[in-house]
């Protein structure tokens, strides 16, 4: 005869359950570091950023190159764009559209590597559940998760206090 009167705490979750778990708790860790560092940018204007890197990039990239190379002719109307958008800018804000354009490059580089540091995280602690196969494995890849977790911490406080 079966005992229908067990209670969930005697019931031991399985292996895909506990994965399952672990992985909604990593998505939702990665999550709150994206909040906590990058959740100041506005997503209406993460298109300007990226607009501002690429221009400025252009730009930038081209400062560098002598006036008969064939890049910098091709390059000739991204820079031009670029330009007359800092100085653009620049009239309103009464500062150089030079500085504006390293301002920008800065800040992009910046929010990549912090963006990149979260990913590099949340993509080894992913592959470290994923492959455990039993649940001394699965302790051992939550543990990795909290050292990833805390590499990646270290990072961006690096990337920042290098600002």
């Amino acid at each position: 005869m079966f005992d229908l009167t067990m209670d969930d705490q005697n019931i031991t979750p399985d292996l895909e359950t506990m994965r399952n778990e672990a992985l909604l708790g990593l998505r939702e860790d990665a999550n709150a570091l994206r909040q906590k560092y990058l959740g100041g940018v506005h997503p209406e204007r993460v298109t300007g950023y990226i607009l501002k890197d690429l221009f400025g990039g252009f730009w930038s990239l081209s400062d560098g190159l002598p006036d008969d190379n064939p890049v910098k002719t091709a390059l000739e109307a991204f820079v031009a764009t670029g330009k007359k958008g800092f100085e653009i800018e620049a009239a309103f804000t009464d500062e150089e559209a030079i500085d504006l354009r390293d301002e920008a490059l800065g800040k992009s580089m910046a929010l990549f590597l912090i963006n990149q540091a979260i990913e590099g995280f949340e993509r080894a602690a992913n592959t470290a559940l994923i492959q455990a196969t039993n649940e001394t494995e699965l302790e051992t890849a939550k543990t990795q998760e909290t050292a990833f977790r805390a590499q990646a911490v270290k990072q961006i406080n690096e990337i920042i206090a290098g600002q």
